[in-house]
């Protein structure tokens, strides 16, 4: 096994340990955690938004949220697909690219205001 694999796999598994840690209450383990996973979170939120002070406030505001819902996390092995998914959902969604007015082609058929038949017409018609 290669020695960048086995560093993934230490990453990952001390993730999952510190992930289900903090579940249980311990703060400090919540913290490193989240000291582990802020730059590559934040690398996340500065590419969904493209702009580095949003991300910021896209990143303080997703720290609240994991701090506040550490506890409901089910499987700690799934930490960061978690984390990632709460900077998604907090980021601005400027991604969609905005639509531009264009006009309609113009129609090569002149279309003609309908008639409305009035009562009086629909009786007379066959």
């Amino acid at each position: 096994m290669s020695d960048r694999r086995q560093k993934i796999q230490l990453g990952d598994a001390l993730d999952s340990y510190q992930a289900g840690l903090a579940r249980d209450g311990d703060v400090r383990a919540f913290d490193l955690l989240y000291r582990r996973w802020h730059p590559k979170l934040l690398r996340l939120a500065t590419r969904l938004t493209r702009n580095p002070d949003e991300a910021q406030d896209v990143m303080q505001d997703a720290a609240l949220t994991m701090a506040r819902g550490i506890r409901k996390l089910k499987d700690p092995a799934r930490f960061s697909a978690w984390a990632c998914t709460i900077v998604r959902r907090r980021s601005p969604t400027i991604l969609i690219k905005p639509s531009v007015a264009v006009p309609p082609k113009q129609s090569r058929l002149r279309l003609r205001p309908r008639r409305v038949r009035t009562q009086v017409q629909r009786s007379r018609s066959p």
